[in-house]
């Protein structure tokens, strides 16, 4: 009885699988069932002779975050660095002597730590510092704010010295005078710090900034001299400073950049119509080659691109989800851009996509692309779109 109620439910389910196959599948389903409707295309820039658009961008962005300050001047740029030194850690009884005029300063100089060059020549490096009288803050300020910078234009350096691994210079001690009064009564408005600009075209230097680490930031050495005679060597590090880097930036007409510090970024646009409507992406691969003979870089700098969904070209704002990396093999940086090919095949926007150096805000360096009408067409920027598609009957 058992076994007769087994085999029962066993054609039962035969059955109904049976069944269940012989129905017509869904749409959704034949298009996966039935392969002879499904095709994959391969398309490319080259060639398919798809449209494109490369272009370049001057923008204005703060370069707080930096983890250098750079200083210095080549024929196309000039970087200069505001900074102001913490005298928190001044003792209270320093404080009474500074304000009761008890107390003179025998020595005051200042140490910076290079880590980065860019362009230098045999050119003998040389800035001037000057006493900053107006008010600015590390978050924000850009090449937009110079015009607003008050500061004295006395040079209140002096006895400067520069090798690869410090630079040094003496500070006018009535500046540093004002800023430690300033400090010690707060009746006195507060110091503004200093301005380091360039006077000589001698290639830009980087120091170690308080952006990212406390270690080798730019220190102030004061020497105390008190009314006994006394002594005392106190050290002051700096708690805010920013760079700013201001230039020309050149007219390319068959080629685009993306440059550091001064910040250019590029624009790529593809016309990608051909893709059919609601297409599965396979891959999307972008592909752009660097001009070496007009490129440069420093001893330092970040070997990768970032490029990123347009949003809004007038504001030239971009998808806050993430950017894609572009890696760099011999001349040429690559990356997969599948995700943005599937928007545009979904149906947003097609504005276009935006291209950085990674590490921006670091340095100077110029990467030069061949652009979207180079006359060599196999060096034009690249778009190679791999795609599923349904077939028309």
């Amino acid at each position: 009885m058992f076994h007769n109620k087994v085999l029962l439910l066993i054609a039962a389910i035969t059955a109904f699988l049976f069944i269940s196959c012989s129905d017509d599948p869904s749409s959704i389903g034949a298009d996966l069932l039935t392969s002879d409707k499904l095709d994959v295309k391969v398309i490319n820039s080259f060639d398919d002779s798809l449209a494109q658009q490369s272009k370049y961008i001057k923008r204005i962005i703060s370069l707080g975050a930096s983890p250098k300050l750079l200083v210095g001047k080549t024929n196309e740029l000039e970087a200069v660095t505001l900074l102001r030194f913490n005298f928190i850690s001044l003792a209270e009884s320093l404080k009474t002597a500074i304000k009761n005029s008890s107390i003179t300063i025998a020595s005051a100089d200042v140490e910076l730590t290079p880590n980065y060059t860019f362009n230098t020549n045999s050119t003998p490096f040389d800035f001037s510092i000057h006493k900053v009288t107006s008010k600015w803050s590390s978050v924000g300020f850009s090449s937009d704010s110079l015009s607003s910078l008050a500061y004295d234009p006395t040079n209140a350096a002096s006895n400067l010295y520069v090798t690869d691994s410090i630079i040094t210079f003496d500070i006018d001690k009535q500046v540093v005078m004002e800023w430690l009064l300033a400090a010690a009564d707060t009746a006195i408005p507060v110091d503004n710090g200093m301005f380091l600009k360039p006077e000589s075209v001698s290639g830009i230097r980087g120091v170690q900034a308080v952006a990212s680490t406390n270690a080798n930031i730019p220190r102030l050495n004061v020497t105390l001299v008190t009314a006994n005679s006394d002594t005392a060597v106190v050290y002051f590090t700096s708690t805010a400073d920013i760079s700013v880097v201001t230039g020309i930036v050149p007219v390319l007409t068959d080629r685009f950049f993306t440059q550091s510090g001064l910040i250019v970024n590029s624009k790529l646009w593809y016309d990608v119509s051909a893709v059919p409507a609601t297409a599965l992406i396979n891959n999307a691969t972008l592909s752009i080659n660097v001009d070496t003979l007009l490129s440069m870089t420093g001893s330092t700098y970040n070997t990768a691109l970032g490029v990123a969904f347009i949003t809004d070209t007038s504001k030239t704002s971009i998808d806050s989800s993430g950017y894609i990396i572009l890696s760099r093999t011999g001349n040429t940086f690559s990356g997969n851009v599948t995700r943005f090919a599937q928007r545009w095949a979904n149906g947003d926007s097609n504005l276009g996509m935006l291209v950085w150096n990674l590490g921006q805000l670091e340095g100077t360096e110029k990467f030069v692309f061949f652009g979207s009408n180079y006359s060599d067409r196999t060096k034009q920027p690249k778009l190679e779109i791999t795609y599923t598609y349904k077939k028309s009957l």
